[in-house]
């Protein structure tokens, strides 16, 4: 890992809070998330999904620090998604609708008609859910009711087959193209999608094409859109690489570079598994799981103007403290924070993100139970 200083947020918070009280507007802080710094709030709430249990932690974002750890449900989720609403849908046993109380869930709903799927995304307007199941194959496609819950016979189910193993579903930033991650076919595919409802409230869905066909072996896991410009990035969990596409009209991903996720020197197997852009579309943020034994890092990409991507770093944590199986990470919208759930050893690392980039490391959590997932509250 590449020596880096100390991260300290405090001088950077306070920059921040002058500019914006002499301005009187918000701004982008250290290359994040374009969003304003809750001056009244310099806190980040988070519930961490973990085995049978969901954990409640505030990190103080001054003195960089968790709170200790309060365990507000029992249900065994294993990922969410929060609307503009604050409505929460998390999957397992179905697809649970609930919403945050400030001190627990409150479940309004649970539709278990098609299972319970492995990853879910939001369409740009919200108002339909996409639900991609790795044990099923199937991807499900719900409408949102107006009170936020899904509306009950309204799901239209795209087939596929067990061993197609659908890891991930998402749409493009127009909305009018549905991509879904087939790890087990070695592919991505694509359906037309209209935004209008038919009559019995379903969305309308057209045939799929294949967006991208990878060589035996790939894995494509997960996927994730440029928020400004029209390229879209794969993650292969098995070959450990990350595709960098150009989206053509017709929906296709074009390959305009690939590139290794592990670190030259790696020894060992490892496994690929999340993605996330910044908000500015200047950084890539992929993480690798190392296994029985082998090192596990963030891989660290800076986006060029091509669309191609170009390493940064790879973060591994702190010699106390290092990056151990991460499934997933969350980058925060409210702060220059990214944080790691670290599966097998059991804690969340919390890291700065500097002006470059790069990921230092702040501290970690208490342990909580084996985490999956973490989520942002607001």
């Amino acid at each position: 890992m590449i020596e880096k200083k100390t991260f300290n947020m405090i001088p950077h918070l306070k920059r921040f809070f002058l500019a914006s009280t002499f301005f009187g507007f918000s701004i982008s802080l250290l290359g994040c998330n374009a969003t304003t710094i809750h001056q009244d709030k310099p806190t980040v709430e988070l519930v961490v999904y973990g085995m049978d249990e969901l954990s409640h932690f505030t990190f103080d974002t001054i003195n960089n620090t968790f709170s200790d750890k309060r365990i507000v449900d029992a249900s065994n989720f294993g990922f969410g998604i929060k609307s503009k609403r604050n409505i929460v849908y998390s999957t397992g046993q179905g697809i649970t609708t609930s919403i945050w109380d400030g001190e627990q869930f409150q479940h309004l709903a649970n539709d278990n008609s098609f299972g319970s799927g492995t990853h879910i995304s939001l369409n740009p307007t919200q108002e339909f859910l996409a639900s991609a199941s790795f044990r099923s194959g199937n991807t499900v496609v719900y409408t949102i009711g107006e009170d936020g819950t899904l509306i009950k016979d309204s799901a239209v189910a795209l087939g596929s087959t067990d061993k197609s193993w659908a890891h991930w579903a998402g749409w493009n930033r127009a909305g009018d193209s549905l991509y879904v991650s087939l790890m087990g076919d070695n592919k991505i595919v694509v359906y037309p999608f209209d935004t209008k409802t038919i009559e019995n409230k379903s969305a309308s869905v057209g045939m799929p094409t294949t967006a991208w066909q990878g060589a035996q072996g790939d894995g494509p896991r997960h996927l994730a859109f440029h928020p400004k410009a029209e390229y879209a990035y794969i993650v292969n969990e098995i070959s450990n690489t990350v595709v960098a596409t150009q989206i053509q009209e017709n929906g296709q991903l074009k390959p305009i570079q690939t590139l290794d996720l592990l670190p030259v020197n790696f020894a060992g197997v490892s496994r690929a598994a999340h993605i996330q852009i910044s908000d500015d579309g200047q950084w890539v943020y992929i993480s690798n799981r190392g296994q029985e034994g082998a090192d596990s890092s963030l891989a660290v990409f800076h986006i060029l103007s091509d669309g191609q991507l170009e390493l940064v770093e790879h973060e591994t944590g702190s010699p106390e403290k290092s990056i151990d199986t991460p499934r997933v990470f969350l980058r925060t919208t409210s702060h220059p924070l990214l944080f790691v759930a670290n599966q097998i050893q059991g804690n969340i690392l919390a890291f700065g993100i500097q002006q470059n980039g790069e990921l230092d490391f702040l501290s970690s959590s208490q342990a909580t139970a084996r985490p999956f997932f973490i989520l942002e509250l607001e």
